[in-house]
């Protein structure tokens, strides 16, 4: 026998699946705790960055800070801006796909319940025509 089997009859879970786990409860639990927390980390990314290139195109370049912030701006929506462009063309494949997937699960469900009650509604009316004839014979 092995050592580990002597120690741990049973296998312990593996911690990643605890930290996913506790991940996953955190955000349910507490979406508007996760949701500021980020929204945090990028707000204070943006401002240093903007501040970084601020400083950088005063200091090196010589340029006032009005225009500074200017150009900063300027540089920021044009990078999200890119940034969306960028990601439209892989995302709007997969919502493409989604889309269909969605499209063809809805028209089964669809396709089901019809079958269904359709069946139900037929054997309820043979039922309630044969004991019409079986009461009024």
């Amino acid at each position: 026998m092995h050592l580990k089997t002597l120690y741990y009859p049973i296998k312990p879970p593996n911690s990643k699946w605890i930290v996913y786990l506790c991940a996953l409860a955190l955000c349910v639990l507490a979406p508007d705790i996760i949701l500021h927390s980020l929204v945090w980390i990028v707000h204070t990314a943006y401002e240093t960055t903007a501040l970084m290139v601020e400083e950088v195109l005063d200091h090196v370049f010589g340029v006032e800070k009005y225009f500074a912030q200017l150009i900063g701006f300027y540089v920021s929506i044009a990078s999200i801006i890119g940034l969306a462009v960028l990601l439209s063309i892989p995302l709007g494949n997969k919502l493409r796909t989604l889309k269909a997937n969605l499209t063809m699960t809805l028209a089964y469900y669809v396709n089901k319940c019809l079958n269904r009650n359709t069946k139900r509604l037929l054997l309820q009316s043979a039922f309630m025509m044969s004991a019409l004839l079986l009461f009024f014979t």
